[in-house]
């Protein structure tokens, strides 16, 4: 996890849960955004470590997320 500016970004980040979708894309959101306001953020850069199961297993996802734009 860095900061530069307002920006926070999460290199690596890979979540395991107690099943397939329990966070769910909603639910992860919710987290990233409730972090980048705890860590004063306008936006939050997930850049994901490389899924180990599931579909696409190798790729890691990538997405930005605006704090405070729902």
């Amino acid at each position: 996890m860095t900061k530069d500016g307002d920006t926070l970004t999460l290199d690596g980040l890979h979540i395991d849960g107690p099943g397939a979708n329990s966070v769910g894309p909603a639910g992860l959101r919710q987290l990233v955004e409730q972090l980048g306001r705890q860590q004063g953020a306008k936006q939050v850069v997930v850049n994901g470590g490389a899924r180990t199961t599931g579909t696409d297993i190798g790729r890691a996802p990538s997405f930005t997320i605006k704090v405070g734009s729902q």
